[in-house]
C-alpha cells in the first residue's frame, strides 16, 4: 500500500515502514496490513513461550519473535477460522461445479448427444 511507503527524500526511493507485530493481531502484517500472516516455523522456548516465524504472503514480510501461549492460542483460533472459511468456499465451488456438470450432462442426454459407445 502506498500509504505505508514514505519517500526517502535523499534518494527519492520508497522505503517500507517497519512496525512491530502487535501480539493481539499476529495475523495482521505490520508492513502492508494484510490479514493473511501465517506461521512458517515455531518452537517451544519454555512452558509458556514460543518462538514463531511469521510470513505475509502479500508483501513477503517475515519476522521471528517470542510470543506467549495465550497470544498464540488466539492466533490459532484465527487461523482455524480462516481454514474453516477456505474449506467452506471449496465445498461451495465443488458443488457449483458438480451442478454445472450435471446440467451439461442432462442437456447432452436430452439432445441425444451421448451414445452407448461413449461408455
Amino acid at each position: 500500500m502506498e500509504a505505508n511507503l514514505p519517500e526517502n527524500e535523499s534518494r527519492g526511493v520508497h522505503m517500507p515502514v517497519r512496525r512491530s507485530v502487535r501480539p493481539e493481531n499476529l495475523h495482521i502484517c505490520p508492513s502492508c496490513d494484510s490479514p493473511l500472516v501465517y506461521p512458517v516455523e515455531w518452537a517451544a522456548v519454555d512452558m509458556t513461550h514460543w518462538r514463531v516465524e511469521l510470513r505475509c504472503p502479500e508483501c513477503e514480510w517475515s519476522e521471528a519473535g517470542l510470543h506467549e501461549q495465550a497470544v498464540l492460542d488466539r492466533f490459532d483460533q484465527i487461523l482455524d477460522s480462516g481454514t474453516d472459511s477456505l474449506v467452506e468456499d471449496l465445498r461451495r465451488l465443488q458443488r457449483a461445479n458438480m451442478e454445472d456438470e450435471l446440467e451439461r450432462f442432462g442437456m447432452a442426454l436430452n439432445a441425444d448427444l451421448i451414445l452407448p459407445e461413449d461408455f
